[in-house]
C-alpha cells in the first residue's frame, strides 16, 4: 500500500531530522559529543544509539554522508559514556541497570543485518565487535530469565538474531532457553504476564502482572519477529493468539488502553515510553488478518499526529501544553519505520472499519470489563496487582470511555503521579494543573486524600449492559475508611449513564477536553465541540478551575474537571451523550 509506505518514510525522515538536530557535536568532549540533548529532560539519555538502526536506514535511503556520520559518533559516544567492560550497557550515566543491553543489541543486529554491506568496513567491524561483546553478555547472565518479561522474550530475539549473523551456536541455544519461558506466561485469556516480579505472584484478587503497553509495543513483537526469521510455527500460532487477544485494548484512532497495566507510569496514548512499538509486527501479521494491518496503519497516523517540530510528543495532549517533547520517545520508535522499510511491510488492506461487535467482556487475570457497544468503548477494573504506589485505578473505576466517533472522554492515567524510574519519566512543570485524570469519588480524612480508585476489595457484578460497584474510599496505601460508596455504570449505544452513590466527598469527572476544543455550560449541561454533551441528571455541578484545563502526563492528555456534589440523598449521577442521538 502505497500510502503505507508513504506514511513510514515521513516518520522515519521526520524523527531522524529531529534527532539530529538534538545531537550534540563539536564540543571535542567525548563525554557528551554524539549524544542527543533531551528538551523535557535537559540531559542524555544511555541508550541514544539505539538510533544507529533507523540513521542507517535514512543512510541507505537518501546516501547523505551526514546520516553516516551521526550513527558514528552515536557509536562513539555510547563506548564512552554507557558501555561496560563486560560487553553490557548501563541504562544512563547513573543508572546501574544493565538489561537494556538487549535493545542496543537487536539494533545493532538490524543495522548489520539491513545496512552491513554499505557501512565502511572500519565501522563496520566496530559495530559487529560490540554486538558481539552484548550478545556473549547476555548468553551468560541468566538473571535477566527471572525480570520483568519484556527481556526474557526480547532477549531469546536479540539471541537468534545474533546466533545467525555470527554463526554462533552458543547464542542460538541460549535463545532458546529464553524462548522456552514463553508459554508459560500467557493466561488463559491469551494475555502476557510478567510485567511485574516475581513473575508468579498472584494478587489478592487473584489477579497477574499485566502491561499492555510493554506487551503490544515490545514482548509480542519480539515474539513475532522471531517466529518469522526462526521459521518457527508453533510460536507463530501463539503470537498470533496473544496480539489477537491483545488488539481488543486498541482503540479506533491508534491509540492503545493500557489504563489497567501495572507499568502505567510509562503509559502515551499511543503506546509506550521506552519501548519501540508495535507497527512492524501487526503488519508481519498482515496476511493472517486485516485488522492486523489497519491497526498498524492507524497507529502510526496516531503517532504522525503526535509529531512536532519533528519529535514525537508523549501524547495528543502535549504539544498545546507548551511542555517539551522527552526525546527518548523519537529515538526508540524510529526503529520501526525504519523495519517497516527495510523489509518492505506495505501489504494491501480495506481501511473501513469492521461493524462494532457489542459486548460486556471479562478478564479475570486483571479483573477487568471490557464493554463495546455501537458508540462507546469502555473499561472497568478492580485490577489490584501492587506493582507501585499510586499506579493504575483500581476500585471499580471506569478507567477508560472512548467514543468510537469521538475519541477519548475518560481516561484515568495514574491514580497518583509519582517518579518510579527516574530516568524514563518527565517531571511536570509547574505552569500545569497537573491532576489525576481518574473519574473518582474522593474526599479528605485528616490531611489525606481517600477516594474510590485506592480500594483493592471492591465488589463488582453485571447485569445485562450494567456494571454495579460496592466498596469503601480508601487511601493511597490501600487502607479502607468505614466510608462506602457504590458505582452503577449503564450502556446504551448512544449514551453512558453512571451513578454514584456517596456518603462522603464528591464526584469528580475529568472529562478529556484540549484546551482548544470549543465548550458551552448550560446549568448542569456541558456541550463539547467534538459531538457528545455530559449531563449532570443528579447532584449540582462545580469547575473548580472554570474552562481551563488539567493535564497528566500519563497518558499525555488535558481533561475538564468536573466535581459533581450528590444531592440531600447522596446520588451524583451524569449521562454522557453523543449530541447526534439526543
Amino acid at each position: 500500500m502505497e500510502e503505507l509506505k508513504k506514511l513510514a518514510g515521513n516518520l522515519l525522515s521526520s524523527w531522524c531530522e529531529g534527532l539530529y538536530r538534538h545531537q550534540i557535536r563539536g564540543t571535542g568532549d567525548a563525554r557528551v559529543d554524539g549524544a542527543f540533548i533531551c528538551p523535557a529532560c535537559g540531559k542524555t539519555h544511555g541508550r541514544s544509539a539505539d538510533a544507529i538502526y533507523p540513521f542507517m536506514t535514512m543512510y541507505s535511503l537518501s546516501h547523505d554522508e551526514k546520516w553516516l556520520q551521526a550513527s558514528e559518533s552515536l557509536l562513539d559516544w555510547s563506548e564512552h559514556v554507557v558501555s561496560c567492560a563486560d560487553g553490557s550497557y548501563i541504562n544512563d550515566i547513573d543508572s546501574k541497570w544493565r538489561g537494556i543491553t538487549v535493545f542496543a543489541l537487536i539494533s545493532y543486529m538490524d543495522a548489520l543485518s539491513h545496512h552491513g554491506n554499505i557501512m565502511p568496513e572500519s565501522f563496520r567491524t566496530r559495530l559487529e565487535e560490540r554486538a558481539y561483546k552484548a550478545a556473549s553478555y547476555l548468553a551468560f547472565h541468566d538473571e535477566y530469565k527471572r525480570n520483568n518479561i519484556n527481556y526474557p522474550i526480547s532477549i531469546a530475539l536479540a539471541l537468534y538474531m545474533a546466533g545467525i549473523y555470527f554463526n554462533n551456536d552458543v547464542f542460538i541455544s541460549k535463545s532458546c532457553e529464553y524462548k522456552e519461558i514463553i508459554p508459560s506466561v500467557i493466561t488463559g485469556s491469551n494475555l502476557i504476564y510478567g510485567e511485574g516480579v516475581p513473575r508468579d505472584m498472584i494478587s489478592g484478587r487473584g489477579c497477574r502482572s499485566v502491561d499492555i503497553g510493554y506487551n503490544t509495543e515490545e514482548s509480542i513483537p519480539s515474539m513475532v519477529r522471531l517466529s518469522v526469521i526462526s521459521n518457527d510455527d508453533i510460536l507463530m500460532d501463539l503470537s498470533l493468539k496473544v496480539f489477537q487477544a491483545h488488539m481488543r485494548f486498541m482503540l479506533p484512532d491508534g491509540g492503545w488502553d493500557n489504563s489497567i497495566g501495572t507499568r502505567v507510569f510509562k503509559w502515551t496514548y499511543w503506546g509506550s515510553r521506552t519501548s519501540d512499538g508495535a507497527a512492524a509486527a501487526l503488519l508481519l501479521l498482515s496476511d493472517q488478518g486485516q485488522e492486523f494491518a489497519r491497526a498498524a496503519y492507524h497507529n502510526l497516523c496516531l503517532m504522525e499526529k503526535c509529531t512536532h517540530e519533528d519529535l514525537l510528543y508523549g501524547g495528543p495532549d502535549l504539544y498545546i501544553t507548551g511542555e517539551s517533547p522527552c526525546i527518548h520517545h523519537t529515538f526508540t520508535h524510529a526503529k520501526i519505520p525504519a523495519l517497516i522499510l527495510d523489509e518492505h511491510l506495505f501489504p494491501e488492506f480495506d481501511d473501513n472499519a469492521e461493524k462494532p461487535v457489542e459486548y460486556i467482556g471479562y478478564l479475570p487475570e486483571i479483573d477487568t470489563y471490557k464493554v463495546e457497544t455501537i458508540g462507546f468503548i469502555a473499561t472497568v477494573t478492580g485490577y489490584d496487582w501492587p506493582y507501585m504506589k499510586g499506579g493504575h485505578a483500581s476500585g471499580g473505576t471506569m478507567t477508560l470511555l472512548h467514543g468510537r466517533d469521538l475519541g477519548p472522554i475518560l481516561v484515568s492515567g495514574m491514580a497518583e503521579y509519582s517518579i518510579k524510574e527516574a530516568n524514563n519519566q518527565q517531571i511536570p512543570s509547574a505552569a500545569q494543573l497537573h491532576e489525576c485524570l481518574a473519574p473518582r469519588i474522593e474526599t479528605k480524612d485528616g490531611d489525606s486524600i481517600i477516594s474510590s480508585v485506592y480500594d483493592v476489595k471492591s465488589e463488582i457484578s453485571r447485569d445485562d449492559r450494567a456494571i454495579h460497584v460496592q466498596g469503601y474510599l480508601s487511601n493511597v496505601d490501600n487502607s479502607r475508611s468505614s466510608i462506602p460508596y457504590c458505582f452503577d455504570y449503564s450502556f446504551a449505544d448512544d449514551a453512558i449513564s453512571i451513578k454514584a452513590k456517596i456518603d462522603a466527598g464528591c464526584f469528580i469527572i475529568p472529562v478529556v477536553s484540549r484546551q482548544d476544543e470549543a465548550i458551552s455550560i448550560s446549568g448542569n449541561i456541558i456541550s463539547f465541540g467534538r459531538c457528545f454533551v455530559v449531563a449532570v441528571e443528579n447532584g449540582s455541578l462545580g469547575l473548580p478551575y472554570g474552562e481551563r484545563r488539567i493535564f497528566n502526563l500519563v497518558p499525555g492528555l488535558q481533561a475538564l474537571k468536573l466535581e459533581i456534589t450528590p444531592d440531600a440523598s447522596g446520588l451524583a449521577s451524569v449521562r454522557i451523550i453523543r449530541r447526534n442521538h439526543e
